[in-house]
């Protein structure tokens, strides 16, 4: 079974896009995610680890369990 994230979701309402211009200082500075990595996250590859989920949370202003 897959588990899908919302995570695109939220990013393209937030920003209107699924590939919003985001600056590189979020990703190293804020969310802490390399920018790949990240990417992966948004198309649902890749699943992420709590901490990281954590951050994406609070940097999209949800709880994380919203994200799933």
């Amino acid at each position: 079974m897959h588990i899908m994230n919302t995570i695109g979701k939220e990013i393209e309402m937030r920003f209107g896009r699924i590939k919003p211009n985001i600056p590189q200082n979020i990703y190293n500075d804020t969310l802490m995610i390399p920018k790949k990595t990240f990417g992966k996250y948004i198309r649902n590859e890749s699943q992420p680890r709590l901490d990281e989920l954590e951050r994406i949370a609070k940097w999209l202003n949800k709880n994380p369990k919203d994200l799933f």
